[in-house]
């Protein structure tokens, strides 16, 4: 490849720099890094959390002095989330080249959170999400998006940042996320692995799991964490028996855990957020290769249908009730060659090498 070694790219985030503490998004940045240095590009991070100011967010760009000399060797600041909003905010001072790396639609996530759960600190969260996203969005750029009506959202709220979009998604580890042996067992199970609360509609899965007309459907819930007490006993008073919870567990013991499940559900409610964003655990799900039921609320519902590995529901109750009778009715073959269709996208769209070179490529068009 014709790649210029000396272009540099310096990550700007709010990431911690321990591996233990890091998010989705911050093992997102290790592999994008990690993927474009295979191609010749170098790269640094900086990361706001280990700046002097840290709250409020809105202060932030107030530490320009000590991220001044990594700024100056950069050719391209990836920035993205909170980081986008300073990035631009520093852009006057830049001759870097920014690239917004747009992961969610921010503002109304955590408009969802304040009018689920009311706080003064939810609100706070939400007036600064808002006055954030107004500079991150005031002007064209280069941005990155992980799903396609994503770019389409973007491309309606910047003008002419269609033609400077790259579709660059969450990856899985493949070599992690793969297909076990699944052993034999007389019930249907249902696996999700995830948080329990707000859009997540756990809930809702719940609830469907109760009315299905088949008895032999389980539930097995993975990511129990200590907040979460309460709810799960709310949800072991529906179901009983056929329900088993998990706690949050290594990434080796979650994949074992999931691999005992017939189908692996994403239950997600409908809320404007979501239409764009593109959950992680999608792709961790088709990597195990099993079918994968989610709720027809954003792109994985489009990928079901185009490549038929798994079932989508309409965000009800009643809906996902139907469609999990309908799932414990499918023959072992429809199954395995489901999981099957599902690994086959994993490997073409959300392998992280293929990623890298995605964004690799863009890199080199916009240094040209």
């Amino acid at each position: 490849m014709d790649t210029k070694t000396t272009v540099k790219v310096l990550f700007l985030s709010t990431e911690s720099n321990r591996e233990q503490t890091r998010s989705a998004y911050g093992h997102r940045l290790d592999k994008l890094r990690l993927a474009i240095e295979a191609q010749g590009f170098e790269s640094d991070e900086f990361s706001l959390r280990d700046a002097r100011i840290q709250r409020p967010i809105l202060l932030h760009p107030l530490n320009y002095p000590a991220a001044r000399e990594k700024l100056a060797q950069a050719d391209f600041i990836h920035a993205g989330g909170d980081a986008a909003y300073v990035a631009k905010m520093w852009s006057p001072f830049l001759s870097a080249k920014i690239i917004h790396d747009v992961h969610g639609d921010t503002f109304n996530e955590a408009r969802f959170k304040w009018m689920h759960q009311p706080s003064l600190s939810a609100m706070h969260q939400m007036i600064q999400s808002y006055i954030a996203n107004f500079i991150e969005f005031r002007k064209s750029g280069k941005f990155l998006v992980v799903s396609r009506p994503m770019q389409n959202w973007l491309s309606n709220r910047c003008k002419g940042s269609l033609d400077n979009s790259a579709l660059i998604r969450n990856g899985v580890d493949l070599t992690v996320f793969r297909p076990l042996p699944s052993p034999n067992h007389r019930k249907f199970i249902v696996g999700y692995a995830g948080g329990f609360v707000g859009w997540q509609g756990v809930d809702n899965l719940v609830e469907a799991v109760s009315r299905t007309s088949n008895r032999n459907i389980e539930l097995h819930l993975i990511g129990l964490q200590a907040s979460d007490r309460d709810l799960a006993s709310k949800f072991k008073a529906q179901l009983g028996d056929r329900l088993q919870l998990f706690d949050r567990m290594s990434q080796d013991k979650l994949v074992q855990t999931l691999a005992n499940a017939d189908v692996l559900a994403i239950p997600r409610q409908s809320h404007p957020a979501l239409r764009v964003a593109l959950p992680t655990k999608f792709a961790e799900y088709l990597a195990i290769g099993k079918p994968v039921i989610v709720s027809n609320v954003d792109e994985t519902a489009d990928l079901i249908h185009q490549y038929d590995c798994g079932l989508v529901a309409e965000p009800s109750i009643e809906s996902w009730s139907k469609t999990l009778d309908n799932a414990a009715q499918l023959s072992l073959r429809e199954k395995t060659e489901m999981g099957s269709r599902g690994r086959d996208l994993a490997e073409s769209e959300f392998a992280w090498d293929r990623i890298g070179d995605k964004y690799a490529h863009w890199l080199n068009r916009w240094s040209a």
